[in-house]
């Protein structure tokens, strides 16, 4: 082989600066190129629209052929899936029920064919809500064969089978069902609306004359796990065997600010019945009064229990109470799992005291005491939440339930007295009976001739021919055909001692002896002359015309 070539020469050396001069700069490195900008970052994840809510069925009716048509479209399964507004106008709504020919499948009932107020899961709807025009002007009437809906008959199976019926029917598998601003009208023997398995919510319902002594729950009737919610709901006058109003059986059943009164139970639960594994809750000022249970009375005064709670139901209070009134539990919650409660619930506060705070805090409706004793200046009868004012005519220490009257002799014109010390004195000349609010004049004829007098009793009377004008203190003046001389009475001294009238003279009552009225004809001397002269007449002529004072002529 070849032999290898010889290597490059190296290269020179750099010369050096000349010795004192400095050495020469150095070019600038090369500048590097940028950085490449970042990539730009993915946009965030937007989720998708939502799919908007599917749209509801609103309906407005205005008569009861109407109110039956849209039942009829609900019930024929064209809105499934849809919620269902049904808006009703003022007035009064018949719907048939067909309630006769119910039957029972196990402990669940079926929704008879053709029955438009039975609501299960055949609709299909997930709502189905009534709106009314509000309680006192939309009323909704159930009819049976185009007659007001009577559900029992004197056979006793058929009792039985129809106890669980209603004017409507709520059943598992139904959609929420929600009534709002109507009133439920009750005829006897029929039940406002049957819930079992389901949600109904009332919102400013009233439900009026439903139910009879055969009928458990005379309104309302839930079990089977169902809820019932009402707001702002009144129930009056309605009546059921146990629970006049309402009966609760394996369900939860909530009242805000609702009301139960005059409702009636033949045995159990004049408002209110609650059975085993059932739970009724009342709160925001929700309250019971006024119901009665007519087989199991009090004392015998035919006022029952408002309340029936059944081992293993329960009932449960949450504050606040309505103003006036408090409950026995010390605390927000009250619960009563095995009692009764008795004519009213929560209790009204005392005679005497005033419940005017809810502040749960306060402790003001937990105990009997309520928010302490009425303030002096006023009274406060029983549920008192704002004092009244004392009248005119009495007063009111502190703690008063009712107005203690002035006693007689005394008057108060005047509000808001605390004290008797603070009526006054009845005056000269009039008499205050007890509680009066302005002195009272004695009669004429009679005279106040002291103060504090109690009565027209004790107004003196004058003895004749001294008299008196009506709210004197003394007699001071005479009957008629008298004169008064002076105030020198002898039979009664201070009163005035009379006269009998002058010839050819007339005294009107309270004629003085300076105001005698003459004849035409007749003069005297002076005012204080007790003579009366007769002038001479000529022709039927004299210069003496009478009256008083005297006069004649020159």
């Amino acid at each position: 082989p070849p032999p290898p070539s010889p290597p490059p020469p190296s290269p020179p050396p750099p010369s050096l600066p000349p010795p004192g001069l400095p050495p020469p700069e150095l070019p600038p490195p090369p500048l590097l190129p940028p950085d490449p900008p970042p990539p730009p970052s993915a946009p965030p994840h937007t989720p998708p629209p939502s799919l908007p809510p599917p749209p509801a069925a609103p309906f407005s009716v205005n008569s009861s052929d109407d109110f039956v048509d849209v039942l009829e479209k609900v019930h024929s399964g064209d809105y499934k899936g849809l919620p269902v507004m049904i808006g009703i106008e003022p007035g009064t709504f018949k719907v048939p029920t067909n309630s006769r020919r119910r039957r029972l499948d196990g402990v669940s009932q079926l929704c008879p064919s053709g029955s438009l107020t039975c609501l299960d899961n055949s609709s299909g709807v997930t709502t189905f809500a009534v709106q009314g025009a509000g309680m006192d002007v939309t009323f909704i009437e159930g009819v049976q064969d185009g007659r007001r809906a009577r559900q029992l008959s004197l056979d006793t199976s058929e009792r039985d089978l129809l106890s669980t019926g209603g004017l409507f029917q709520v059943l598992a598998g139904a959609p929420v069902v929600v009534f709002s601003d109507l009133t439920f009208n009750g005829s006897v023997d029929a039940r406002a609306v049957f819930i079992e398995k389901a949600n109904v919510r009332f919102e400013r319902c009233r439900f009026v004359g439903f139910g009879s002594a055969y009928i458990d729950g005379g309104a309302l009737r839930l079990r089977g796990g169902g809820t019932l919610d009402c707001v702002g709901c009144i129930l009056e006058n309605n009546a059921g065997r146990f629970g006049g109003a309402l009966l609760v059986e394996d369900g939860t059943a909530s009242l805000r600010a609702s009301s139960l009164h005059s409702n009636e139970a033949w045995d159990l639960g004049g408002a209110i019945a609650v059975w085993e594994r059932g739970v009724v809750g009342l709160s925001e000022r929700s309250i019971i009064y006024g119901n009665n249970t007519v087989r199991a009375p009090v004392d015998g005064d035919n006022s029952s229990r408002s309340v029936y709670v059944h081992p293993g139901g329960t009932f449960e209070y949450t504050l606040p109470a309505p103003l006036g009134h408090w409950i026995s539990a010390g605390r927000e919650l009250s619960v009563a799992s095995t009692e009764s409660m008795d004519l009213e619930y929560p209790f009204q506060c005392a005679p005497g005291l005033i419940g005017d705070n809810d502040d749960v805090d306060s402790r003001a409706q937990s105990t009997p005491g309520c928010n302490g004793p009425c303030p002096k200046g006023f009274y406060c009868p029983a549920a008192t939440a704002v004092a009244i004012i004392c009248p005119a005519g009495s007063f009111c220490p502190i703690g008063s339930a009712t107005p203690t009257p002035c006693n007689g002799g005394s008057y108060s014109n005047e509000e808001g007295l605390a004290s008797g010390k603070q009526c006054k004195d009845c005056p000269l000349g009039a008499y205050c009976p007890e509680g009066a609010t302005e002195p009272v004049d004695c009669r004429a004829g009679t005279a106040g001739k002291t103060t504090n007098l109690q009565g027209p009793e004790y107004c003196f009377n004058c003895i004749a021919p001294s008299t008196s004008d009506q709210g004197q203190s003394s007699c001071a003046i005479c009957q008629a055909d008298y004169f008064w001389v002076s105030n020198e009475s002898k039979a009664s001294p201070g009163d005035a001692e009379c006269k009998a009238c002058l010839p050819n003279a007339v005294c009107p009552q309270g004629t003085t002896y300076g105001d005698i009225k003459l004849d035409d004809g007749a003069w005297r001397f002076s005012e204080r002359s007790f003579k009366v002269q007769t002038c001479l007449k000529r022709d039927g002529w004299s210069p003496c015309d009478g009256g008083t004072p005297n006069r004649t002529l020159q």
